[in-house]
């Protein structure tokens, strides 16, 4: 009997060995710094629809800059376009042209986002972070003409008056949402001056795009540079604020399993 049981369990020890091998192989990823060649393998990967598409970058230097951005665009063969400006903000906590609450912001000279785009990408917050803008109140209302009754002197406000005119004036494009990259380095200290981390930006700017049926990530939490290794950053980030070329690499990394595990509609 006992000689049974020990067969037993060994067939089902087995069993599930074979099975986790299977699954390894059928949930296989691709490795960004073998040239974004290599497709995700996955139940649910949505690469055709996604691929070619017309896609603007939207957001601050990390944008501008463009690494991580670039890597995305070749792995998915996008015609991009490069909407992002150094400094800008998403709420209008010093008054700044740039920031990403104003709708003149998408018409800025040079940097437009196109009127017939299909794809608007979404990561900022950190220069919020940087001006100690305070969160707010998340409640949206709006007055009797539709528009948002908020303050976009608070982050949250700022957030909807974006949204707001995004979802107005291009109905038809997919906006994906990326959060807030984490700030750190001796330079800066986790926490700003309203005692919060970038993690909290990042995690509001998702909660408030869900409030306009937005999906989102928050790529800060994803990237692997974290509150409990944040030391490791001053090796991925420069300036305590911007990818070097093994950051854009993760980010690049966690934004394509991103995309490719969602269906583009229109």
């Amino acid at each position: 009997m006992k000689n049974f049981k020990r067969a037993s369990f060994l067939a089902f020890g087995c069993s599930i060995m074979v099975i986790a091998f299977l699954c390894g192989m059928l949930f296989s990823s691709y490795n960004v710094s073998a040239g974004l060649t290599d497709r995700i393998s996955t139940a649910t990967n949505f690469y055709d629809d996604w691929h070619g598409k017309k896609v603007a970058w939207y957001g601050d230097s990390l944008t501008e800059l463009y690494y991580h951005c670039d890597m995305v665009n070749q792995y998915f063969e996008f015609d991009a376009y490069n909407c992002g400006i150094r400094g800008a903000a998403i709420s209008n906590f010093n008054d700044n042209e740039i920031n990403m609450c104003r709708e003149s912001r998408t018409e800025y000279p040079g940097i437009e986002i196109p009127a017939d785009v299909e794809v608007i990408f979404i990561m900022a917050g950190t220069n919020d972070w940087c001006g100690d803008v305070p969160l707010g109140d998340k409640k949206l209302v709006f007055d009797g003409n539709g528009n948002p009754m908020v303050d976009e002197m608070t982050f949250y406000g700022g957030c909807h008056m974006m949204f707001n005119y995004l979802t107005r004036k291009y109905p038809d494009a997919y906006i994906l949402v990326m959060g807030t990259p984490i700030v750190a380095s001796n330079t800066y200290n986790l926490y700003n001056g309203q005692g919060l981390t970038s993690f909290n930006y990042g995690d509001a700017l998702c909660e408030a795009a869900a409030m306009w049926g937005i999906q989102s990530f928050n790529i800060g939490e994803m990237m692997g540079i974290n509150v409990h290794n944040v030391q490791d950053a001053d090796g991925e980030m420069y300036e305590g604020v911007h990818f070097t070329e093994g950051a854009a690499r993760k980010a690049a990394n966690v934004i394509i399993q991103e995309i490719c595990s969602r269906r583009y509609y229109n």
